[in-house]
Formats: structure tokens, sequence, C-alpha cells
């Protein structure tokens, strides 16, 4: 046997005839492996079709968290669905994949859904070329397909409208004398809910973890996400993050758990669906709150998520990108560069004045015309 195959797990044997001594043998036996290995296993994998490859790679074991496990199978799904899943792997390369792109988006797919297939396809190659199946990444140079439009935020009029709707209907429920308790608890955390993340900038899960503990003086911990739906693991990126919150948003998270304390420590979610705090309420169920918010607004393009793009825009305008990167929770400043660079506000009036002035200079030396 010289080793094994990446791709199946099986063994591969070769048979060859070498005179010599047992340490000889042994020496020749070692560079079969290195030279067989491979190349068994290149061969394999040119015969294997690209959605064999998709089912093998999304059967391994991950680290994945379980919203990044949904968003994968939902992908491979349609790879699998798509013509492309019959293509072997051999004949897998970038000329290939620019006309399987051209045909997805001639028969209408969004250019979202395209950037995410190519992510998830080129995902699993990179992890054949990472277990040996292949020798190199068929992708290697290819020009990227378009991206999605730049992450919009919401509008600041849009915010403050939100505000000012949810508290009123804050003050509508406490108005309501034959309103019941329920109703006045969801109102007071769907204010606090946009206020939230219109200072936090934290993600929705990230919103939909959060404890009453997690906020110490002004700092709120952030150290927990709901993923996929309702598993409790950490944040996105794996890091815990602190960040100083509003004086105006800290003391309406005083003022609703006051009126509203959890009964155990250990059950102290923030936003929940009743006022016992005992489970809390799933990412989703934040969005239909801030769904039923928007339509009494009268704002239907916002988006729970888009508080958190306005917040990065804000501050990226400022030229505070550290700051941005840090409540953002990007592992990495060029992420934060990469979606929101564009709202830069241009600082270069002083470059300007400096070309003026030497188109100016140049154009008045020259003669005068005869």
């Amino acid at each position: 046997m010289v080793g094994r195959d990446p791709a199946t797990g099986a063994s591969v044997q070769r048979s060859f005839t070498i005179r010599g001594d047992a340490a000889h043998a042994e020496a020749r036996r070692r560079e079969l492996v290195a030279d067989y290995g491979i190349d068994l296993s290149v061969l394999h994998a040119s015969g294997m079709t690209v959605g064999e490859l998709l089912s093998r790679w999304l059967r391994a074991g991950h680290a994945w968290k379980p919203s990044t496990v949904i968003s994968y199978e939902f992908d491979v799904r349609a790879l699998r669905a798509d013509a492309i899943a019959s293509d072997r792997l051999c004949a897998v390369n970038a000329v290939a994949m620019h006309r399987t792109v051209g045909r997805w988006q001639r028969t209408g797919v969004s250019v979202a859904t395209v950037a995410s297939r190519c992510r998830t396809l080129g995902s699993a190659l990179r992890w054949a070329v990472e277990q040996g199946t292949l020798r190199a990444h068929p992708f290697a140079g290819m020009r990227r397909p378009r991206q999605p439009l730049p992450r919009l935020p919401l509008a600041l009029d849009d915010v403050d409208l939100l505000l000012r709707t949810s508290a009123k209907l804050v003050e509508d429920a406490r108005g309501d004398p034959g309103s019941d308790r329920r109703r006045l608890f969801e109102a007071e955390q769907t204010e606090l809910l946009v206020r939230l993340a219109a200072d936090s900038g934290a993600r929705r899960g990230e919103l939909a973890a959060l404890k009453i503990g997690d906020l110490e003086g002004r700092v709120l911990h952030i150290c927990r996400n709901i993923s996929g739906g309702s598993t409790v693991t950490t944040p996105k990126t794996h890091r815990y993050r602190s960040l100083t919150l509003g004086a105006s948003t800290v003391e309406l998270w005083r003022d609703h758990v006051g009126s509203w304390p959890a009964t155990e420590r250990e059950r102290d979610w923030l936003f929940s669906a009743g006022p016992g705090r005992f489970i809390f309420l799933q990412p989703r169920g934040l969005a239909g709150r801030f769904e039923r918010l928007r339509a009494i607004a009268g704002v239907p393009d916002a988006a729970l998520h888009r508080l958190r793009h306005t917040v990065a825009v804000v501050l990226v305008a400022e030229g505070k990108l550290l700051a941005a990167q840090h409540r953002l929770g990007h592992s990495d400043l060029s992420t934060t560069l990469r979606h929101y660079g564009w709202a830069q506000a241009p600082d270069d009036t002083e470059i300007a004045d400096h070309l003026d002035a030497v188109l100016n200079r140049r154009y008045s030396s020259l003669p005068p015309e005869a």
C-alpha cells in the first residue's frame, strides 16, 4: 500500500519488484509513496464530478456555525441541480466557469446568488486542494463575477421616524387602560430593539442572544450569537467584543429591565416572547417585530440589518475606520473597507487646490494667440 485516496479513504496499492536489502526496499517504498500517492489521487479526482465533490465536501467535518451550514446546503442543492454538477473536475477551469456564470445571468439569476454559488463552489475546490484531491485550484487567477451592490444604510431620517414611532407605540400602550401587559412589553422591547441596533451595530443574531447581565455600566459585552435560528454559539468571527452605548440607549435598557425584571439569573434574555424572559426570541422573531414597526411607520424598505449598515456608514464617512471595524465586529479592517469604503467622504480639497494652481500657472504661461 502506498497511501490512501484522500477523496474516498480507500487504500491505494501498487506492486513493484525491488532488488536489494530491506533498508533499500524501505527507502524505495517511501519514494514510491511520494511519487504515486498524489498522482493516483489526481487521477481519481479527474473522474469525479462537481456534484460528487460538493457532496463529499458538505459531509466532511467542518467547524461551521449552523447558519453557515444552512447557507452552504442551500447553494449545494442549487449547484447539484444545475448542469455544472455533471461536469468532471478535470474539465472545470476559469473559462468553463465564466460560461456557467453567463448562463446563470441570462436565465435571471440575481447578482447576489451568482456570487454566493461561486463562493461555495470555490470553497469546495479549495478544500479538495487542501485534501490533496486536486493539485491546484481550477479558478486560480479567475476574475471574480460581478458582486452585489454596496450594502446600503437606512437614511437617518428613516431611523428617526422608526424611533419616534416605536416610542409612540409605547406611549399608546401605557395610556390604554384596556391594554394587556404583553402589548406594553412588546412595545417597549421594539423601542429598545431599534435604539440598540442603531447604536451598537450588532448583528441580528447577536441582538437575539443578549442577556440583561451583558450590560455593565455603559459597556455592552457581545459574547454570544444565535445561529441557524436556535443554536447559541460564539459571535460570527469567534471573538468577543465590548463597546460603549449611548447614555439614552442605556437609560432605555435600564427602564425596561426595571419594569420587567428577570425571574432567574440563568434565564435573563433581554429579548423574549414574554415578560418571564425564560426563552430568547429567535432572530426571525426580532425581524418580525421590526417589520410590524416599519409598516406602522411607513418605511417599507427598512430592515433590521440595515441599521447595522447605518452605523458603519456614519462612522466610515467620518473617517473612524478602526471604530467601525470594532463596533461591527469585523475580524479584519479590509472587511470594513471592502463593504463600506465607498462611504468615505473625500478630503482632498488641498489636492484639488494644488492641481488648480498648477493648471492655472501652466495656462497663464502660454503665449497669447497671434
